[in-house]
């Protein structure tokens, strides 16, 4: 490896101190990305609000998006809710929200090749939605 872990918690240190958000380094076949989700700077807004949360696919195959019923944008999720199915042949795994909320984006498209952690969902967390 090109940098010890020391070396790495310095660099992530440096990053977050810099506003710096990514950090590619490539050396011979190695290669070294890093993601600072610190380094982003706030945008003008002075209210706080809340992120979209992510769904994403749960291994590599077919996406169904039809699996368990037609889902639109403004749809109201509950945590555990499955939201769509990924097909390796006649195997399914389904796609589970880990949050309530409001359904903001649909990122995947039916019958769409996805492989594992693909972003399919994009929700907007609320408290107490069933």
């Amino acid at each position: 490896m090109m940098f010890t872990s020391d070396e790495i918690a310095l660099l992530v240190a440096s990053m977050k101190r810099n506003g710096v958000a990514e950090l590619d380094i490539r050396h011979d076949a190695e290669e070294l990305r890093l993601v600072s989700a610190a380094g982003a700077r706030p945008g003008p807004s002075s209210s706080p609000r809340k992120a979209a949360r992510t769904i994403s696919a749960t291994a590599f195959g077919v996406l169904d998006l039809e699996a368990t019923g037609p889902l639109a944008v403004g749809a109201s999720i509950a945590a555990g809710d499955i939201v769509a199915t990924v097909a390796v042949g006649p195997l399914r795994r389904p796609v589970v929200s880990p949050v309530a909320g409001k359904l903001t984006k649909i990122l995947g498209r039916q019958g769409q090749r996805v492989e594992y952690g693909t972003p399919l969902f994009e929700i907007l967390e609320t408290k107490g939605l069933s």
